[in-house]
C-alpha cells in the first residue's frame, strides 16, 4: 500500500446502520486522525496528508457521536467509491463514562515491577519475561 493520506481519506466512507458517519465531504472539519499512536487534530493534518501509508502503519479515524450512538450491536459498512469496494461488518459497540486522561510523563515513565506468577519473587527489568528464580513467568 502506498496512498498519500489525504487521498485514502477523501476516498473513505464509513457507515453505521446506513448513517454517514465519516466523509471528507460531508464533514470537512469534524475529524482527527491518530497516524501509529500520534493524534493529529483536523486542523494539523497538513503535517501528514501528503505521508504515504506503509503496510504496518496503524491509523484511526477520531469522529464525533454525532448521531448519538449508544451501547449496542450495529451494522458497518466500510466503502471506497473510487475502487468499489465495500465491506460490511455487524460489531457490538460498548459505552464508557470514565474519562480517560493521558498519563502525566512522570508517571508514563513509571514502569511497574514484573512479578513471578509462581513464586512471587519481583524482577526491576521491564523487559524480563521468565523468572530468573524458578524460571516460571512474569506478570506486571
Amino acid at each position: 500500500i502506498n496512498h498519500a493520506i489525504k487521498g485514502f481519506l477523501e476516498d473513505l466512507i464509513i457507515k453505521i446502520d446506513n448513517d454517514i458517519v465519516f466523509s471528507v465531504d460531508l464533514y470537512p472539519s469534524d475529524f482527527n486522525v491518530k497516524l501509529n499512536d500520534k493524534i493529529y487534530l483536523n486542523q494539523d493534518l497538513q503535517e501528514i496528508y501528503y505521508k504515504a501509508l506503509k503496510i504496518g502503519d496503524k491509523m484511526g479515524i477520531i469522529i464525533p457521536n454525532r448521531f448519538n450512538i449508544s451501547e449496542g450491536k450495529y451494522n458497518f459498512t466500510v466503502e471506497t467509491p473510487s475502487s468499489g469496494k465495500k465491506v460490511n461488518f455487524e460489531r457490538y459497540l460498548s459505552s464508557s463514562t470514565e474519562k480517560t486522561e493521558p498519563p502525566t510523563p512522570q508517571l508514563a515513565q513509571q514502569v511497574a515491577p514484573r512479578r513471578c506468577n509462581y513464586c512471587s519473587k519481583e524482577s526491576p527489568d521491564p523487559n524480563q519475561v521468565i523468572c530468573e528464580y524458578c524460571g516460571s513467568e512474569l506478570k506486571n
